[in-house]
């Protein structure tokens, strides 16, 4: 999991930390830096297994994905290398990674047929964050509604991300992708992830974090509206 790390699993690691209160830390060294200083380091528990099985299953789905937009080294040794960690996270939690393929499958549709309908595409990822979020247990069936919810409405937020931050390469490639196929320009788009941000930020406020609370906020309220106003050349 420490190979494929991203942002995104990261941030739902400290979601699921401040939930269930279940991370403590200890001074320790970094795996990648055994001769460094020991710092404080979060030890292994229930929340953060999840978000590495999480994180391993998303890098496999995206390895094969890379695979059909006709990359063929990187994905295949990427999905070699990772293979024995997604077996074993696969079999802890087979209605992750069944949610995960279904929207990715979905989202692969959508995109060799071109479709032109912008959210659609977005939709598609989120429903698969909201998959894997729907099995998660030791909260409230309310705040189980409220973090799908948050994960359906990120997912949207980093899919229209990374496609905007991406249009001009895929042009170039001839790669899909949902603002030229719809011919949305910066104003739909700034609108749609605007208002994916704020449905996110809805439902984690109906979330009741034990931990990590202020660091959530500040990723919700300004780290993804400031990444937001960068894209569109408004912000650092």
């Amino acid at each position: 999991m420490r190979a494929v790390l991203s942002y995104d699993a990261t941030f739902f690691a400290i979601v699921l930390a401040g939930l269930h209160g279940d991370a403590k830390a200890q001074m320790g060294r970094c795996y990648c830096k055994p001769f460094s200083k020991k710092r404080p380091k979060i030890q292994l528990c229930p929340s953060l297994e999840l978000a590495a099985d999480m994180s391993v299953i998303l890098a496999r789905h995206k390895y094969i994905d890379d695979a059909r937009d006709g990359k063929k080294l990187a994905p295949r040794l990427g999905m070699a290398y990772i293979s024995p960690a997604y077996k074993r996270a696969q079999a802890k939690r087979p209605e992750l990674d069944a949610a995960t393929e279904w929207g990715i499958e979905r989202l692969v549709e959508l995109e060799r047929a071109n479709c032109p309908e912008l959210d659609a595409a977005a939709d598609a990822f989120g429903v698969a964050l909201r998959g894997m979020t729907e099995a998660i247990g030791g909260i409230s069936a309310g705040e189980g509604k409220a973090l799908s919810a948050m994960a359906y409405n990120l997912g949207k937020w980093i899919y229209l991300a990374d496609a905007w931050d991406d249009r001009e390469r895929d042009a170039k490639s001839g790669t899909y992708n949902p603002f030229a196929a719809s011919g949305a320009d910066w104003e739909r788009a700034e609108f749609l992830m605007g208002y994916s941000l704020a449905s996110a930020r809805r439902a984690a406020d109906l979330l009741d974090f034990k931990e990590n609370g202020d660091i959530i906020y500040n990723v919700l309220d300004y780290g993804c509206p400031n990444r937001t106003a960068a894209l569109f050349g408004g912000g650092k």
